[in-house]
C-alpha cells in the first residue's frame, strides 16, 4: 500500500437513486410532464389519442428485438405541459396500443462523498496493487507468453456516469470518438438524434452537448481511470465510451438512452456505477436488449443492505445490479475483517434468490485513480468495484477473442465460474461465500489439484469380507481444465485393507470441484456412489485417526504434460457406527461403541440379533424423522442406553411373528412395542411416547 498525500475524495456510497414500481400509486420523485411508454414496433405513437390531443413531444429511447428480448417493441419518452402526469398516466393506461408505462423517475442522489482536508493522509491503493489477489498481473504475463498483444486492445468499454474528463493526460488517448460527428459545430452530423457527440453523448445536461465530467466528486473520471488510465487502469488498451447520464437532470430516461447509445455504437462492455432501489420495466427492457451484445456490470450499492429480507431485516434490491443479465459487483476489502472480506457498507447477497443476484466481489476501498483537471485521488465503494470487474472482463474477452472462442455467455460463465470463493460476510452466525473476480483463473493453462474433503462412512455394505466402509473424496482444481487419468489411495493403518483402492473421475473444470458420488441427506453424507472401499481385519477395531494418501494423476485438456499430486490427510473418527438397513445375526457390535439409527432398519425373520451391554444406540443424527427398527425376527437388548434426537423417538416395534425383549437398559423418549421389559428405566415419557 502507498501512503498518499493528495487531493483525496472518499466516496462511500454508490450514486444510488430511487426508482419506484411502475404503478399509478407511486407518484413520488418523478419528472413532471414526462412518461415512458412501450408500444409494438411500427405503432404510430403520435396518433395515439392522448398523445395527439395534448400535443406531446415524442423521443425514441430503445428498440427491443425478438432475438434479445423475445418481443419486437419500442420504448419512447413523451413530454407534455397541459396536463398533470398522473392524469396522462391514467389516460394512457386505457389505451390498448400502450404495452407498458413507467414514470420518468428522478434519481434521488444522496450526498456522494465527504471531502477531507488537502493535508489528510489516507492509505490508498492503485488498482494494480490489488491485482495480485485478483490475478491481473499473472494474466498479463500469461497473455504475453501466449503472444497476445495489448491489454484489452480493440475493445470498447462504455461508462454510464457523470461523464469523463476526456482531456485528462492519462485518459485522453483512451477516449472513444464518434467518427461520424464533427466536434463543436452544434449540428447532428450523423443524424443519430444527438448533437456534438464526438466524445460521446450527454443525456443529462441542457447547457452543453459533450459528456465532460463537471461533478463535484469527479466520479465518472475516476471510474474511467480504474478501467483504462495509463499506469493505473486494469485494461489500459481499451477505448472508453463516455456516456453522460447523470448531471443537470437525473432521470430514468437518461439511463435508458445511455444504454441504447452503447448498443448502437457496439460497446463490448458496459459499466454502470449507479443503482436504484426499485424495479422498472423500461430499465429491464434496456438491459435485456444490451445483454445480447455486451457484458454488463453494475455496482451493488453501499448501504450494507441485503438483497432479500433475512432474519427480519428488510431486503432492498439495487438495480441494475440485481438484473439477471447484469453482473452485480460488491465491495471487497484488501484484508479479511472479523466478518469476512466484504466491506460493511457494501450491499450484499443473501444467496436465496437465483434471479436477483450480486455475483462477484472486487476491490473497492480507497482506490486511487484519475480525477478531473489532471488530478488523482481515491474513492471508495461498489462504484469502484464495478469498473475493476469490468476491466478484468476486458482482459478475459481479449483473450477469448484472440483464441477465437468468444461469446458473451462464454465470457460471463468464465468470469463467474473462475472466481475465487472467499468468506464474504458472516451474518447471524451464517457464512456467506462470494466469488472474488480473478483474471488469471480465467485464462490459466496449468492444473492445480487439491483435496477439499475426505469422508469415511462405516458399515456401508455387507460383503464376503464382512461389513465394509466407504471413502468419499472431493477434489478442487485451481488451474486449467484437468483430465483425471487416475486416483489411487493408500493407508498406513495395518488393520485397514482396501477392497477397491482406485477410482476414476470425470474431468474437473477450472476452479471447480468434483467428488466420487457423495450423497447427502439433510446436509449429512449418507452414501458414496463411486467409493474407495475398505474393511477392518479386526471388526471390533475402531481407529481414532486414519492417515490416507491420495495420488492424483492429471493433465491439462488437450495437452500431454502429466501432473502428479500426492495429497495427504488425516481423518479423525469416533466410536460410532450407522447401523445397516438390514440388521442380521452376523452383525458384530464393537464393545462400548455408539451406534445410530438414521432410517428404517429391519431385523429379518429367522435372525436372532442381540445388542450387548455397554452399547449406546441413538435414533436420528441429523434431521431424519423416520428412524426406527422393525423386528420380524428376534431382537434382544441388554444393558444398553437408548436415546433419540429432537426429531425422533426410540421407535422399535414388532411385525408378524417378531419378538422383542429388553432388560437392564435406559430408554429416553420411548415408543416401543415390546414383549418383555425388565429392570429398565424410562425417561421423558409423555402422551404419544408409550410402551406396549
Amino acid at each position: 500500500m502507498k501512503k498518499l498525500v493528495a487531493l483525496i475524495l472518499s466516496v462511500t456510497m454508490t450514486m444510488c437513486f430511487s426508482i419506484m414500481k411502475s404503478s399509478a400509486e407511486d407518484t413520488n420523485n418523478y419528472a413532471e410532464g414526462s412518461l415512458l411508454i412501450k408500444v409494438a414496433y411500427g405503432t404510430a405513437v403520435c396518433s395515439i389519442a392522448p398523445v395527439a390531443l395534448h400535443d406531446c413531444s415524442v423521443k425514441f429511447l430503445i428498440e427491443l428485438t425478438p432475438e434479445a428480448t423475445g418481443e419486437h417493441s419500442v420504448w419512447y419518452e413523451i413530454n407534455f405541459s397541459d396536463i398533470t402526469t398522473e392524469k396522462m398516466y391514467s389516460l394512457l393506461s386505457s389505451c390498448k396500443s400502450i404495452l407498458d408505462i413507467n414514470y420518468n423517475y428522478e434519481l434521488n442522489i444522496s450526498s456522494p462523498c465527504s471531502l477531507p482536508s488537502d493535508d489528510e493522509v489516507y492509505s490508498s491503493s492503485l488498482p494494480l496493487e490489488d491485482s495480485y489477489s485478483c490475478g491481473v498481473q499473472q494474466c498479463y504475463d500469461a497473455m504475453n507468453n501466449a503472444g497476445i498483444e495489448g491489454k484489452g486492445k480493440g475493445l470498447v468499454v462504455a461508462v454510464l456516469d457523470y461523464g469523463i474528463d476526456y482531456t485528462h493526460p492519462a485518459l485522453a488517448d483512451k477516449i472513444w470518438k464518434n467518427s461520424g460527428e464533427i466536434w463543436g459545430d452544434g449540428i447532428d452530423n450523423d443524424n443519430n438524434g444527438v448533437i456534438d457527440d464526438y466524445y460521446g453523448p450527454n443525456f443529462a445536461d441542457s447547457t452543453r452537448f459533450d459528456p465532460f465530467d463537471v461533478s463535484s466528486t469527479g466520479h465518472g473520471t475516476h471510474i474511467a481511470g480504474i478501467i483504462a488510465a495509463d499506469g493505473i487502469g486494469i485494461a489500459p488498451d481499451v477505448k472508453i465510451m463516455a456516456i453522460k447520464v447523470l448531471g443537470e437532470t437525473n432521470t430514468l430516461s437518461n439511463v435508458v438512452n445511455g444504454i441504447n447509445y452503447a448498443i448502437k455504437y457496439k460497446a463490448d462492455i458496459i459499466n454502470m456505477s449507479l443503482g436504484a432501489y426499485g424495479y422498472t420495466s423500461s430499465l429491464q427492457s434496456a438491459i435485456e436488449q444490451a445483454s445480447a451484445s455486451a457484458l454488463l456490470f453494475a455496482a451493488a450499492g453501499n448501504e450494507g443492505l441485503p438483497n432479500s429480507t433475512i432474519n427480519g431485516i428488510e431486503g432492498k434490491r439495487c438495480y441494475p445490479a440485481s438484473f439477471t443479465n447484469v453482473i452485480g459487483v460488491m465491495n471487497e476489502m484488501d484484508y479479511e475483517g472479523d466478518y469476512g472480506w466484504l466491506h460493511s457498507t457494501s450491499n450484499w447477497d443473501t444467496l436465496t434468490n437465483p434471479v436477483c443476484r450480486y455475483e462477484l466481489m472486487a476491490p473497492g476501498m480507497y482506490i486511487y485513480s484519475t480525477l478531473p483537471g489532471g488530478n488523482y485521488g481515491s474513492l471508495s465503494g461498489t462504484s469502484c468495484s464495478s469498473p475493476y470487474a469490468a476491466g478484468v472482463a476486458a482482459l478475459v474477452v481479449a483473450k477469448l477473442k484472440a483464441d477465437g472462442n468468444y461469446s458473451i455467455n462464454a465470457a460471463k460463465k468464465l468470469l463467474l465460474d473462475c472466481a475465487r470463493m472467499k468468506l464474504g460476510k458472516v451474518y447471524n452466525n451464517t457464512d456467506f461465500y462470494y466469488g472474488e473476480i480473478n483474471a488469471y483463473n480465467c485464462i490459466s493453462d496449468k492444473t492445480d489439484i487439491s483435496l477439499n474433503k475426505l469422508l469415511v462412512l462405516d458399515n456401508c455394505a455387507e460383503t464376503s469380507s464382512g461389513y465394509v466402509s466407504y471413502l468419499g473424496i472431493e477434489l478442487a482444481n485451481s488451474g486449467a481444465d484437468a483430465q483425471i487419468d487416475s486416483i489411487s489411495v493408500s493407508c498406513d493403518d495395518a488393520n485397514i485393507v482396501f477392497d477397491k483402492d482406485t477410482i476414476t473421475l470425470d474431468p474437473i473444470w477450472s476452479l471447480k470441484t468434483s467428488d466420487n458420488g457423495i450423497v447427502y441427506a439433510d446436509n449429512k453424507a449418507v452414501d458414496v456412489k463411486n467409493p474407495f472401499v475398505f474393511h477392518y481385519i479386526d471388526p471390533t477395531y475402531v481407529a481414532k485417526d486414519i492417515n490416507f494418501t491420495l495420488t492424483v494423476v492429471s493433465h491439462v485438456t488437450g495437452q500431454s504434460l502429466i501432473d502428479t499430486r500426492v495429497l495427504n490427510t488425516t481423518v479423525s473418527t469416533f466410536d460410532e457406527r450407522m447401523l445397516p438397513s438390514t440388521l442380521t445375526a452376523s452383525y458384530v457390535f464393537v464393545p462400548g461403541g455408539e451406534y445410530f439409527v438414521r432410517g428404517p432398519i429391519t431385523v429379518p425373520a429367522g435372525n436372532d440379533v442381540t445388542i450387548p451391554d455397554g452399547i449406546t444406540l441413538t435414533f436420528g443424527k441429523g434431521n431424519e424423522t423416520n428412524a426406527y427398527i422393525s423386528v420380524e425376527g428376534n431382537l434382544n437388548i441388554s444393558g444398553v442406553k437408548l436415546g433419540a434426537n429432537i426429531t425422533n423417538y426410540v421407535n422399535i416395534f414388532t411385525c408378524g411373528d417378531g419378538k422383542f425383549s429388553i432388560k437392564d437398559s435406559e430408554i429416553i423418549k420411548p415408543k416401543l412395542t415390546v414383549d418383555s421389559a425388565t429392570g429398565c428405566t424410562f425417561r421423558n415419557t409423555s402422551p404419544g411416547q408409550y410402551i406396549i
